[in-house]
């Protein structure tokens, strides 16, 4: 409508008693073409810079997580895991010993003795 001045006008004119005094007021701060006024497009363009600004802000911290995840656990995420199992293995002549979730947990020897004699 903003093309034909001549439309635009009469479409003015028929809004007037709906608005009243403030058609001519509303008219100049682009109330009636919101989308293609300069405000709208200043309010946009703040947005999208702040979008941005946030994103390159969070961007080394999320690539860090994406591609060095922290994958080191506790005993205590082993122990109560909804899903373990223990495994009994010979940890040699005499020795007995048992598999845990980070290796072979085999007993100590006793005060002087060594290994494999």
């Amino acid at each position: 409508m903003s093309a034909d001045p001549a439309a635009y006008a009469s479409w003015l004119a028929s809004v007037h008693p709906k608005f009243g005094g403030w058609t001519p007021v509303l008219d100049t701060l682009g109330m009636f073409s919101v989308f293609t006024s300069i405000w709208f497009k200043g309010i946009s363009v703040l947005l999208a810079t702040s979008i941005l600004a946030c994103s390159v802000n969070r961007a080394p911290r999320l690539w860090k997580l994406a591609f060095h995840p922290r994958t080191r656990m506790g005993q205590t995420f082993f122990t109560h895991a909804p899903l373990r199992a223990s495994i009994l293995v010979p940890a040699g002549p005499g020795h007995g010993g048992r598999l845990g979730p980070r290796g072979p947990e085999v007993p100590p020897l006793p005060h002087g003795q060594r290994p494999g004699g």
